[in-house]
């Protein structure tokens, strides 16, 4: 790197005793190549003395960045060799980050919040683009689309939005798809360019969104209002039909807005693959219907419309099956082979399964670009489909065989399939891949998948409990009234809380689901006490969880306790006291519309009978008097 972009940051790994250095490295050591890469991309240095990441127990959040100091959960921790860490390194440069965009620069207020969350979660993506190659960007990109687009408050509101009460919405994921939007418009020399320049202006000081708008301005020469008005400042999410049709040596592409409300405008590109080259298009969305004519000797093999996911517009894209197997096949856009492998899950045909199946086996592609293909096959579920599934669990990449397992869960059973699922639910090297394998068997073989789940509750596991998490969800799914006695016993307060949580969510589940009214009279009085525990515990996570559950299936004793703990919390934490208020609501009014038992009616009957007595008692003194 740029010698005036040093790299020697001294840095500090904070861990508990028993956590060697091996793995204190596997979980953040992540930092040594990242801080060189941020520094040299932002234009920059690190701008800190030192960096320190300190993992700690019971932290209620994944992860908190300080100035030079970020805070993780341990439950992160890269404990085996080998494992996942796509997602604890993604974490580690997300909270790097921060200590540009948060620290370095700060934003003006919470309605500009987006100008530290956006950017962390924007340039973790470009570091793993840059660690993992484009296919994993592309997953990234889609994943954060899909968040901003379910959003319809505004991201940084000129005040406040009744949409939802609130006033900025979605600021880690839209503001890294607005991020990734003006990039791709720009291009990267003129967005890295403005970055830069935002940056050295405005370091060691306050910013606002229109600081940024600025920049971005002066370094392209163009005016953007029309993008942060409609995708920062506005809300709402846009959406578009489109489709194209080729005939006498004239492609024409159809775009129709069908947004409600006001209409949005964005620069389009669209993508087409013809048999000697793949040609690029850039074209304006505008309000209602817009035709775009393309001389073409040939009929396209494909079009693809936002090929990079550059425009928070909710696509819908109408084209035959064949031109979406060859869009996979051959476009040279990771985002137009991912959105290609999305619609084949509705194509069950031979050269989809095909088309899929290449990229499943291609070793070169990261696997969370691969798990889209494994996705589509487990909704085709042909015999072919199936059959690539199955040999699929085999696969060297853990994230593959856990994904080929979960796709299989509806597939047709057989003994073969059950047996495979059975012994990767038991033995398979990675916790993760077992906890899939042990959903999917559950769904095939409910009573084998019970035994190992019962097993599996009360074996050890990784700090954030993917087997117990997974063995507790099938026992609340398919469990007897029997397995109630398990669940309650794994929640006891010295359980951890990867024990503990996911056995309380499986008891409430086995109760809740029962239609054995005598069988809840008798647990519920057990179940309800159980979770009054979960109160006293040290971690605020822990006693939300406690208020949540007992709001399901809290008996009368547990409106004692809710009302004590309400009181107690009313000036200390007022949030969590309205919540324990909300769940004595709830109690009383589902007692309210629980139908009576026989003794409870029998009780009534001479309640009743009593107060006909009193009521005659009383008309004679009122008569003599």
């Amino acid at each position: 790197t740029d010698p005036a972009l040093p790299s020697d940051v001294p840095l500090e790994y904070i861990v508990a005793r028993g956590i060697d250095r091996d793995t204190a490295e596997r979980t953040v050591g992540f930092v040594k190549a990242q801080i060189p890469f941020f520094s040299e991309l932002l234009g920059q240095p690190y701008p800190w003395p030192v960096y320190r990441q300190a993992l700690v127990q019971r932290f209620l959040y994944g992860d908190m960045e300080n100035t030079s100091l970020t805070i993780i959960s341990d439950t992160v921790l890269v404990e085996q060799v080998g494992a996942p860490s796509g997602h604890t390194e993604g974490l580690v440069a997300h909270e790097l980050v921060h200590q540009w965009f948060g620290d370095l620069l700060t934003c003006y207020g919470w309605r500009e919040l987006w100008l530290n969350e956006g950017f962390a979660t924007f340039y973790a993506g470009l570091w793993m683009a840059e660690a993992h190659g484009p296919e994993f960007y592309a997953h990234k990109v889609r994943e954060w689309k899909t968040e901003a687009l379910s959003s319809k408050a505004p991201m940084a509101a000129r005040s406040w939005s009744r949409s939802g009460g609130k006033h900025n919405a979605a600021v880690y994921n839209r503001g890294a798809s607005v991020l990734h939007m003006l990039r791709v418009h720009l291009g990267a020399d003129v967005f890295d360019s403005a970055i830069r320049d935002y940056v050295s202006k405005n370091a060691f000081a306050l910013v606002e969104t229109e600081d940024l708008r600025r920049a971005f301005e002066d370094a392209s020469g163009e005016h953007l209002g029309w993008l942060f008005d409609a995708w920062v400042y506005g809300g709402g999410t846009a959406s578009a039909k489109t489709s194209w049709k080729w005939e006498e040596g004239t492609l024409t592409v159809k775009l129709d807005q069908t947004t409600k409300g006001t209409p949005y405008s964005a620069p389009l590109r669209v993508e087409i693959g013809t048999d000697d080259d793949v040609l690029s298009r850039d074209l304006w969305l505008g309000e209602g219907e817009t035709r775009v004519l393309v001389d073409l000797a040939k009929e396209p093999s494909w079009v693809s419309v936002d090929p990079e996911g550059a425009t928070l517009v909710s696509w819908t894209h109408t084209q035959p099956s064949s031109a979406w197997v060859a869009q996979l096949r051959y476009s040279p856009t990771p985002y137009a082979r991912l959105t290609a492998m999305e619609k084949l899950a509705d194509e069950p045909a031979e050269e989809a399964v095909e088309a899929l199946q290449g990229v499943v086996r291609d070793g070169h592609l990261h696997p969370e670009f691969r798990k889209y293909a494994i996705s589509a096959l487990g909704e085709i579920l042909t015999v072919d489909a199936v059959k690539v599934l199955t040999d699929a669990l085999d696969n060297e990449a853990s994230v593959i065989r856990g994904a080929a397992a979960d796709a299989l869960k509806n597939a047709k059973s057989s003994p073969d399939l059950v047996n495979r699922l059975a012994k990767m639910a038991r033995s398979d090297g990675q916790p993760e891949v077992r906890g899939k394998a042990l959903g999917a068997l559950a769904e095939l073989d409910t009573n084998r998948g019970l035994v190992i789940a019962r097993a599996a509750m009360q074996q050890p596991d990784l700090r954030w409990g993917p087997i117990h998490r997974s063995a507790a969800n099938v026992i609340g799914a398919h469990g007897k009234p029997a397995d109630l006695d398990l669940s309650v016993k794994l929640m006891a307060a010295h359980q951890r809380a990867t024990v503990r949580n996911p056995s309380a969510r499986a008891a409430v589940a086995l109760w809740t689901n029962s239609d054995d009214e005598d069988y809840k009279d008798r647990t519920q009085a057990r179940l309800s006490d159980a979770l009054l525990t979960f109160l006293d515990d040290p971690n605020l996570r822990q006693r939300e969880l406690g208020l949540s559950l007992l709001g399901k299936v809290g008996n009368n004793h547990a409106v004692a306790g809710l009302t004590a703990f309400a009181h107690v919390n009313k000036v200390l934490d007022p949030d969590l006291s309205a919540r324990a208020l909300d769940a004595v609501s709830l109690i009383r009014r589902r007692d309210l519309d629980k139908p009576e038992t026989k003794t409870e009616e029998q009780d009534r009957e001479r309640t009743e009978e009593r107060l006909k007595e009193l009521e005659k008692r009383l008309e004679r003194l009122e008569t003599w008097r």
